[in-house]
């Protein structure tokens, strides 16, 4: 005797996607990467990651803080590039005292108003605020100022850069943080810098 051929469920007969859950899809946040310390090359661990990215077709937006100088390789090189701008937000002396300090603030002002829109924009996908904590060394963005910005950066990634220390408020935020220290510079006793290497 045959056994009768089971049925399916109407239940079942349901396509099966519809009864499997729907993923639920986080947004991507930018990561925070901090390059800090008394040694050299904070800028140019940052220019890494610009380098990288440009590889991946995306775009890339470089304020230098308390750097005016234009004969810097880097300035020059960065500027014959379509997905990446780099602007300086700084006076071409460096902050001695009360000298000149009023131009770097002025600067630094400006700068962070156009770094404050691009955020708002989601205009990128890589902003490096280099020596920007340095900016906040000489008070010249306060605490507070760094960390809205910071908390603003949406989808962006954010790289800061400079200073000898930084808030543990800036380290609890960031994906990586790495110190450079340093273990010789020529410069401090010569008292000059070398094409090509410092600039």
């Amino acid at each position: 005797m045959s056994r009768p051929i089971p049925t399916i469920s109407r239940r079942l007969r349901r396509p099966i996607s519809d009864t499997l859950p729907v993923p639920i899809v986080e947004e991507q946040k930018g990561e925070l990467i901090i390059y800090y310390g008394d040694g050299e090359g904070k800028t140019s661990a940052a220019l890494g990651h610009a380098v990288r990215s440009l590889g991946h077709g995306q775009t890339v937006r470089i304020f230098c803080f308390l750097k005016g100088r234009t004969n810097m390789g880097e300035y020059l090189h960065l500027q014959q590039h379509e997905n990446v701008t780099i602007e300086l937000c700084g006076a071409v002396k460096f902050i001695v005292g009360k000298k000149n300090r009023d131009l770097h603030e002025r600067l630094t002002k400006e700068c962070l108003k156009k770094v404050r829109k691009i955020l708002h924009d989601q205009s990128c996908d890589l902003l490096i605020l280099d020596e920007i904590l340095y900016a906040l060394h000489f008070n010249l963005i306060t605490t507070k100022e760094l960390l809205d910005i910071v908390d603003a950066r949406g989808k962006t990634h954010v790289i800061l850069t400079g200073g000898r220390k930084i808030p543990a408020s800036l380290v609890r935020r960031a994906y990586l943080v790495t110190q450079m220290k340093k273990r010789k510079h020529e410069y401090d006793v010569q008292k000059k810098t070398v094409l090509f290497i410092d600039y």
